[in-house]
């Protein structure tokens, strides 16, 4: 039996996520080189106990989360971006440490519809999406490059798939390992306006386009459906690849290509994989570059909100000398 993706919370919840995590991504060839048009607003001012303000980056912003007395650390550099993620983070709840008023450490999210919760790491308010996550025999792999994670010029590529290799599952996979029978690539990236845009690539089984009228959206791709719909047994996968604005759900962008998933050898099992590069097309490059250099661009964000918020962790102690000390 072909592995399905199975998707549901996890992704359910990176897409509540995207807002909070560094969804800052890839820039590729068919969009805007860099936001290099677009202003940061000045960081947010949030003094602290100690009379210093928060290190805030430009273009980061509070969200309490739902339950009181503690708050992430958003990058939304326009105010519907802000609104946006408000609106998400206000059904959850952070069950975790709270350090200067900001979600810190090892924790859980759960949100007002589910008595489950999920596993998160946030360093000073900003959550910090794992390198790999495993679920039941799928996985997600997160590749970043970048110096800091809230940023305009920041890139991350998400890869989701079936993991039937038999090495150490921990490690950090390619993009074109993970993608066995059925996966799902998703990139984002900031335009010149500051807002983010994004690419998808998909292999959804469109069986229900064989026998009725056409959508707009895939006329330009009749021929290519009229070849997958001729298959007598096999599902019809085809790779998909979407492009269109984050404030939308990426089932409403524009398809840009489409075509047949091959088959494997004398079997009905798609094989979508054999066609991937040629959705990624010109963009190849870029990703690998991304893949290749993610572990060292991870360790050297964290390195950066660590560096960020040492000034408070001094004066921090600075006053717990004096108060032992009896000075006030």
């Amino acid at each position: 039996m072909t592995p399905k993706v199975r998707r549901g919370r996890l992704v359910d919840l990176l897409g509540a996520l995207r807002f909070a995590l560094l969804a800052a991504a890839l820039i590729p060839a068919s969009l805007a080189a860099h936001a290099q048009g677009f202003t940061l607003p000045p960081p947010e001012k949030v003094p602290t106990f100690l009379g210093i303000d928060l290190p805030l980056r430009p273009g980061e912003r509070l969200v309490p989360i739902g339950n009181e007395g503690c708050s992430f650390v958003v990058f939304a550099p326009k105010p519907e971006q802000f609104e946006e993620s408000r609106k998400v983070w206000e059904k959850y709840k952070w069950l975790g440490a709270c350090r200067f008023g900001l979600a810190h450490g090892q924790g859980m999210i759960q949100s007002e519809s589910s008595n489950t919760p999920t596993e998160a790491l946030a360093l000073y308010g900003t959550l910090i999406s794992p390198a790999v996550t495993l679920t039941n025999g799928d996985r997600l792999d997160y590749f970043f490059s970048g110096t800091a994670f809230n940023d305009l010029s920041s890139k991350s590529l998400r890869a989701y798939g079936y993991d039937g290799r038999d090495d150490d599952p921990s490690r950090l996979a390619t993009f074109e390992e993970i993608w066995i029978w059925q996966g799902f690539l998703d990139f984002s990236a900031y335009d010149a306006s500051g807002n983010i845009r994004k690419i998808t690539i998909t292999s959804p089984d469109l069986y229900y386009l064989c026998d009725a009228e056409l959508p707009a959206e895939y006329k330009a791709f009749d021929g290519e459906i009229k070849k997958t719909c001729r298959r007598k047994k096999a599902g019809k996968h085809m790779l998909v690849r979407r492009e269109g604005s984050a404030s939308v759900s990426f089932y409403n962008h524009p398809v840009v290509w489409m075509k047949t998933c091959p088959l494997f050898e004398n079997t009905n099992e798609n094989e979508c994989d054999r066609v991937l590069r040629e959705a990624i097309g010109k963009d190849y490059a870029a990703f690998a570059a991304i893949e290749a250099g993610s572990p060292a661009a991870r360790a050297a964000a964290i390195s950066e909100v660590f560096a960020r918020y040492a000034s408070l962790e001094q004066a921090v102690e600075a006053r717990l000398r004096n108060v032992g000390s009896g000075e006030q």
